[in-house]
């Protein structure tokens, strides 16, 4: 008895052995399979337009982040110069304004930018504020800014201002507790609009405000990060998605124009059009690769685009082809 039961015994280890190392193999084979995900990203190259460089020696940015074009001229935050650079349209050095320092009109590390009617706003990072400017760039107030722990690496990234002058901020935070989009209305009080994690980029468009997030977040053991992954175009005034975009895609700054949506992705550092629906079309251009997730676009009125290039310390100008 002693001995048919020993069999047993050893037959149940077996078995239970045996079906321990299939459900390992089966949790193993699903964790390489999302590790191993296809990267659906075809590239469909358009002939119809150019790209050109303009470097530091002509730009004289030391580290240029976000851009938003006039009719005349670009703005662009120099990141590490602590001020507003101008630009001329084929982003020939013109002037600046601002220097370091945390009175009117100065700056530390300002990132994003934009206007909306006749004011500037800027993303005085360092100062933890808001600097909102005129057409002259003259200092008009201040809007001080939640303390989210800002640092040289983690910061609110961008901006978008509706036509309601309603303010939207995102940031590059990696802490998912303060990673969100926040909106600053008549009362200048910021507020969380979601309780979503948000790491990526805003565009605006009348009262309407759409954002890409660039970056999913993950924990593995006792560490917690981000990395590139699922990512989608977003209505963030409707609080709905438009569409997921391709997995590992790594979407940076947008634009919209016409009809289309204008993104940067980090995957392949190109250039892309997407339509209404936010489904890839082509892509306008190619650049050196992207290290980290600063970039950002602007459209200037003719349908040309201007790329900050933060690694090549460049401004790319992509330009539609004039048939001869």
């Amino acid at each position: 008895m002693k001995k048919k039961n020993k069999k047993i015994h050893k037959k149940t280890i077996r078995k239970t052995i045996i079906v321990s190392l299939f459900a390992f193999l089966l949790f193993l084979s699903a964790g390489c399979g999302r590790q191993e995900r296809e990267i659906n990203h075809e590239m469909v190259l358009s002939e119809d337009y150019s790209v050109s460089e303009m470097g530091r020696d002509i730009t004289k940015i030391s580290s240029p982040y976000g851009i938003v074009c006039r009719e005349e001229d670009i703005l662009v935050c120099d990141y590490s110069g602590n001020k507003i650079v101008i630009l001329d349209m084929d982003g020939n050095y013109l002037g600046e304004a601002g220097t370091l320092g945390s009175g009117p009109l100065e700056f530390i590390r300002p990132t994003g930018i934009t206007r909306v009617d006749q004011y500037i706003y800027v993303i005085d990072s360092g100062n933890n504020r808001l600097q909102v400017l005129d057409q002259k760039l003259g200092f008009v107030r201040e809007i001080g800014l939640p303390d989210l722990r800002n640092t040289e690496s983690q910061f609110l990234m961008d901006i978008a201002v509706t036509s309601e002058g309603d303010i939207y901020l995102s940031s590059s935070f990696t802490d998912k507790r303060i990673s969100r989009i926040y909106r600053i209305s008549g009362d200048n009080k910021a507020e969380e609009i979601s309780s979503q994690t948000f790491f990526g980029y805003l565009a605006s468009k009348g009262n309407q405000v759409y954002g890409v997030n660039s970056m999913e977040f993950y924990k593995e053991k006792n560490v917690f990060g981000t990395r590139s992954g699922e990512s989608s175009l977003k209505n963030i005034t409707e609080k709905k998605d438009i569409s997921e975009l391709p997995y590992k895609y790594y979407p940076l700054d947008f634009v919209l124009y016409g009809d289309s949506y204008y993104c940067l992705s980090g995957l392949s550092a190109s250039l892309d059009r997407l339509d209404s629906e936010g489904a890839y079309l082509d892509t306008l251009a190619k650049m050196p690769p992207f290290q980290g997730p600063c970039a950002w676009v602007d459209v200037s009125s003719d349908g040309t685009f201007y790329i900050t290039h933060r690694t090549e310390g460049s401004i790319f100008i992509v330009r539609k082809k004039v048939d001869e």
